[in-house]
């Protein structure tokens, strides 16, 4: 029975073998995948494979041979992880990884988000510091395999500790500017030589980070919040160059220079706009005919437009360097256009500046140079260097780069999606191209180029006040829905326009659900949040559901502003004298007399505790809720601070409540004394 079962697997794997690869061609090349004929094509090949298969079985299970193994496909350590991701959608409604813990401690305002993750990156660093400075705690070699980055950073735990070629080599390899400084220092005191070699190594690291230690790498927690902590990473406007540097020495103590550390030395001076020496060595390079590579012309082509004063000048050392590439025969590549694009956005004033970035894109074509994300960035800077500018420009851009993926080349690549937004909503007002680069960033893994914390709010904030322009009330709550809170957090301008276009589209079903996010972001101290709101609920009544729903918020405002008040906080809930009317129209509306003449009690006790006054609207319909509910003193309190206030309807409110109540001649006179 065995031996049957193993007999008729080994067909059944023969057979299915011979299928897929004795005959891989299932589909013609001549019909596409899934059309009509490419189904019967398959039909008919696949029979035909059936056929064949049985035909040849007992020739295949005597000669295994010459079954056809199909070549391995070489793949990366994630291309399992990569197969299964493919396999799911994003869930817009799950936080980012970097949030998932307790479900409590889930952040979701802007504020919380940042607090949370910079809170993680910080421990992080405590642990680093932990293990750099007591490092005799921890025992190392333990973990398999090792992983350098964990272990200890400090001076001790270098192989070589003598002052050493191999020790100078250990120090370049991990980029320690100032470690390596000093070996090469003793070094030298010793009367010890270095090789050819090692000195440039030494040189170039030294032309990187211009002889000084590079600030400490960034967690990506920190990185994405970088501009909250102070840290800019544009590039530099004014010369930092440390002329006297340990770069320029050792340059000196070369005894053959190579042209490789001329272009070192070059690019270091380029890099920290030290431009008259970087163009005073790349002029004797020229007239000595040393080579100049490539990205030595690329960093020179970036500082053009600090070398030279006028446009015209500055425009024509660009041409100049480009013409000397063409001439030693240096290929350009995608960052020497980059570069010159850099230089006309340095003077996108220029007339002529349009025209040039128009004939640099040609120029890449007809060099097989595919375009990155930083030259459409600086495209779109040149052609919309004013808010008032209107060009079709970026509407070309967005239609080519549709269903494209990227990946970064340049740091200036992240800046593209928040720019391109910032001109779809301030010069073009166009929802339909906005909602074309949001294809764009969603194609592939072209999201994780929208850049850090504050590029990401500028997008969103803009996509999202486009929508809330063109869009129908309940399609903007379901990008509202999408996107937050987990996504983006909306700053004010954008609830703003949220507000306006609940009211412009009556969905008032939709305030309790913003109310809900209001507290989740922790806007309602300020009025100028929490105003609109209230002012939208009180604009006209609703249906006796969604009314008592807004009673329940006036309810909680009011508590909420008490407690802030009995409690002393540094930044209690703040209430105008137009929100305290609101809330009191708000809880006529929901039928709750006792909670509206509360709200008029708190406003009549502390008055001075609210910016601005009452309106009279709210006053006016509190006088009708009192006589609804027959309680004339009541009415008269309200005539009264309508007459205080000097309201026009002081008159008619004091006609309605003497005609439709019945007063005592207690009452009447003292309506006549508060109403004058």
């Amino acid at each position: 029975m065995a031996a049957s079962m193993c007999s008729c697997c080994r067909r059944m794997f023969t057979r299915h073998l011979l299928k897929y690869c004795r005959y891989p061609a299932v589909l013609t090349p001549y019909a596409e995948p899934w059309s009509v004929d490419a189904l019967r094509y398959s039909s008919v090949s696949a029979s035909r494979t059936e056929r064949a298969s049985t035909k040849h079985l007992d020739t295949l299970q005597d000669d295994t041979d010459t079954i056809v193994i199909p070549r391995r496909k070489k793949r990366d350590s994630l291309s399992i992880l990569k197969a299964l991701a493919s396999t799911v959608g994003t869930d817009h409604h799950a936080p980012h990884y970097k949030f998932i813990d307790d479900p409590y401690l889930i952040p979701t305002s802007s504020a919380q988000k940042r607090n949370f993750a910079l809170s993680k990156a910080s421990g992080k660093k405590a642990a680093r510091y932990i293990i750099d400075h007591y490092s005799d705690f921890f025992p190392e070699g333990t973990e398999k395999p090792v992983i350098e980055a964990y272990r200890s950073s400090g001076e001790e735990q270098y192989t070589h500790q003598d002052a050493s070629e191999d020790a100078l080599l250990e120090r370049i390899n991990k980029r320690k500017v100032a470690y390596a400084t000093e070996v090469y220092s003793k070094i030298k005191q010793n009367g010890s030589t270095v090789s050819e070699q090692t000195q440039l190594k030494l040189l170039d690291l030294l032309c990187v980070y211009n002889s000084v230690d590079p600030p400490p790498a960034m967690l990506t927690d920190e990185f994405f919040y970088r501009r909250d902590l102070g840290v800019d990473d544009r590039r530099p406007i004014r010369k930092v160059w440390n002329d006297n540097g340990l770069a320029e020495r050792v340059f000196d103590d070369l005894t053959e220079k190579l042209p490789r550390a001329y272009n070192s030395v070059v690019k270091g001076r380029a890099k920290y706009l030290q431009c008259e020496k970087a163009f005073d060595l790349y002029h004797y390079m020229v007239d000595n005919k040393i080579p100049v590579d490539v990205s030595t012309y690329n960093a020179l082509i970036n500082i053009a437009s600090y070398y030279q004063d006028s446009y015209d000048t500055k425009w024509q050392q660009t041409v100049q360097l480009m013409q000397d590439m063409h001439a030693a025969g240096v290929p350009p590549t995608v960052d020497t256009f980059n570069a010159v694009l850099y230089t006309l956005t340095r003077i996108s004033h220029y007339k002529m500046a349009p025209s040039y970035a128009c004939q640099t894109l040609a120029e890449m074509s007809q060099c097989a140079i595919e375009p990155s994300l930083t030259t459409w960035r600086h495209i779109i800077f040149m052609f919309y260097n004013h808010d008032e500018i209107q060009s079709p420009m970026l509407q070309i851009i967005i239609d080519y780069l549709q269903k494209k993926e990227f990946r970064p080349q340049d740091r200036e690549d992240y800046d593209f999606f928040s720019i391109a937004m910032t001109k779809c909503f301030i010069n073009l007002h166009d929802m339909e191209l906005a909602m074309k680069l949001d294809a764009v960033l969603n194609t592939g893994d072209n999201i994780a180029l929208l850049g850090d914390a504050f590029r990401e709010s500028i997008y969103y904030s803009f996509f999202f006040r486009l929508i809330c322009m063109f869009e129908t009330i309940d399609k903007i709550m379901d990008y509202y829905e999408k996107f937050v809170p987990h996504i983006w957090t909306p700053n004010l301008k954008s609830l703003t326009d949220l507000l306006k276009a609940v009211e412009l589209h009556d969905g008032y079903k939709y305030l309790p659900q913003i109310w809900s996010d209001l507290i989740l972001f922790d806007y309602l101290k300020k009025d100028f949040v929490l105003g609109p709101l209230l002012s939208l609920m009180a604009k006209k009544p609703q249906t006796e559901e969604l009314q008592n729903k807004f009673g329940d918020i006036a309810e909680y405002v009011v508590t909420k502003w008490q407690e802030d008040q009995d409690g002393g906080v540094n930044n209690p809930m703040e209430l105008s004298g137009v929100a305290v009317g609101d809330l009191i129209i708000v809880a006529l509306y929901a039928k709750r007399f006792d909670l509206a003449w509360k709200i008029f009690l708190k406003y009549r006790e502390h008055g001075r505790l609210f910016s601005g006054i009452i309106s009279e609207k709210s006053l006016v319909k509190l006088v009708d809720g009192c006589i609804n509910e027959g309680d004339a003193e009541k009415a008269i309190m309200c005539l009264s601070m309508i007459h205080d206030l000097s309201f026009a309807s002081v008159v008619e409110t004091k006609e309605k409540v003497q005609s439709q109540m019945t007063l005592t001649d207690l009452q009447k006179e003292h309506l006549t004394v508060v109403t004058g």
